[in-house]
């Protein structure tokens, strides 16, 4: 039986290069070839530098870029160009959260707007609206102030309410830690796993937050160049890392216990999204590449039911 309940196949999406309006072979990928599931009540976690195209995926899943190429699947349901099927059945916290709130609303009035949209009737709202302030851990008496009167952390709970007021069932987050200290980012941490388990959600999260990843997540992903390069259950990621970027992002958080494994540091350039190298995009940097890895594009080998990579380490035929 499946129990996925979204599933990404062959997604690209690619955008022009400034200054070649007129030469149609002059673009670049925003995304190439992204394809993940992810199952029902699961919290996924995409990781990877800035510029990666962790947000662009997160955009092109639900519709806000455009011409994309492949398939998206909620329930088994194509959505692809049909995007509103899905923002049915789902919540989106980006990572501005000062500019998700309306400066001129009080709280309460932010929190109705999705349910207005749905057409609760009042006495639900207000049922609906104290519950979830509640489930967040705000003060009833917040609901009367604006978001300049709150702090970074409030604001980001009500968020967080906002978008569980209207009973999604997967959530999309954005950096939710974003701007926010440590101990705030915690608390936040930990909400997230209490909303998770009350209101029966699947989440969908990007962070740069690798301690949280391992701790919380399910399964986890990591981008590079607009590829996912490796994706796998959480205990086999950081038991056992396979791509070599990905034992350089856990090789450089400075946090104990995060991963056993020798410190990696690169040296040269990154290349340019807009102008990759040929081959595999990491080769230039790698400290295990190949003769094969600055000619071919790898492909996905999958190593196990819950873990697979795109490097040619793990081909068979790759030239030493």
């Amino acid at each position: 039986m499946n129990n996925n309940i979204l599933e990404i196949s062959n997604l690209s999406l690619r955008y022009r290069k400034n200054g070649n309006a007129f030469d149609k072979k002059a673009y670049f990928y925003a995304l190439k070839d992204i394809s993940l599931a992810i199952r029902k009540n699961e919290t996924f976690c995409i990781v990877g530098e800035s510029g990666s195209g962790k947000t662009t995926l997160l955009n092109a899943i639900f519709g806000f870029a455009e011409s994309c190429e492949g398939l998206i699947t909620y329930r088994n349901m194509v959505v692809k160009g049909k995007q509103t099927d899905l923002r049915k059945h789902a919540q989106i916290i980006f990572q501005n959260y000062k500019s998700s709130l309306n400066p001129y609303l009080p709280i309460k009035k932010s929190l109705e707007e999705p349910l207005l949209a749905k057409r609760v009737p009042l006495v639900q709202r207000r049922e609906i609206i104290h519950k979830t302030i509640k489930l967040t851990g705000l003060e009833p008496e917040l609901l009367e102030r604006y978001p300049d009167q709150l702090s970074g952390g409030q604001n980001q709970r009500v968020c967080f309410a906002r978008a569980i007021s209207a009973r999604p069932e997967i959530l999309f987050l954005d950096e939710p830690f974003s701007g926010l200290d440590g101990i705030t980012a915690q608390k936040i941490a930990g909400l997230l796993e209490a909303i998770k388990d009350e209101e029966d959600l699947t989440l969908f999260m990007i962070t740069h937050n690798i301690m949280f990843a391992k701790k919380h997540s399910d399964k986890i992903a990591v981008m590079f160049m607009a590829r996912l390069i490796e994706s796998a259950s959480t205990e086999e990621f950081f038991s056992n890392p396979l791509h070599p970027y990905s034992r350089v992002l856990l090789s450089n958080v400075l946090s104990p216990g995060l991963w056993n494994g020798e410190r990696m540091i690169l040296s040269g350039e990154k290349p340019s999204i807009q102008n990759p190298p040929r081959g595999c995009p990491f080769h230039s940097l790698c400290p295990e590449r190949k003769e094969i890895c600055s000619i071919e594009e790898p492909a996905t080998i999958k190593t196990s039911d819950n873990h697979s990579v795109t490097c040619h380490l793990y081909s068979s035929g790759a030239k030493c």
